[in-house]
């Protein structure tokens, strides 16, 4: 898992790269939707292995596990934001280079991708849980 996060975590950070680089954010506004969703996707995985993980009885406890998932993927889409401010703030803005942040909705959408991924994560996750559950059960009940 730890190699699938640096993987994932380094390909997003070199999109990102090419991305401002190349001023998709500014001439496709649509480009950093698949990779805002992707690091939610990557927080809610990140966020599944540790409670699986930690304590299995956490699976049943889908509104909590949302609640927290949901704060969880929140507080890191409000750093990475924090983050794209500071770039323009003190190094794009000063050098007269296109800005990553493009106004209040823009932040609202890429929290709101992130948010999307995890807890497209987290839905998934209950809904194989609960057909493998009752996968199980069946072939229990057949076996007697």
């Amino acid at each position: 898992m730890y190699a699938m996060t640096v993987y994932v975590v380094g390909s997003l950070t070199v999109f990102n790269i090419f991305a401002l680089n190349l001023e998709w954010y500014h001439t496709e506004p649509w480009v950093d939707i698949p990779a805002h969703v992707l690091f939610g996707i990557l927080i809610g995985l990140l966020f599944l292995r540790s409670r699986v993980g930690r304590d299995e009885k956490s699976e049943g406890k889908l509104l909590a596990n949302l609640v927290k998932l949901f704060a969880l993927t929140l507080f890191l889409g409000i750093g990475w934001e924090s983050i794209e401010f500071l770039r323009d703030s003190l190094y794009a803005t000063p050098r007269g280079v296109l800005t990553a942040q493009q106004g209040a909705l823009d932040t609202v959408g890429d929290l709101s991708n992130n948010i999307l991924g995890s807890m497209m994560v987290m839905f998934v996750h209950d809904f194989l849980l609960k057909k493998w559950r009752a996968l199980k059960t069946e072939k229990v009940g057949m076996a007697r």
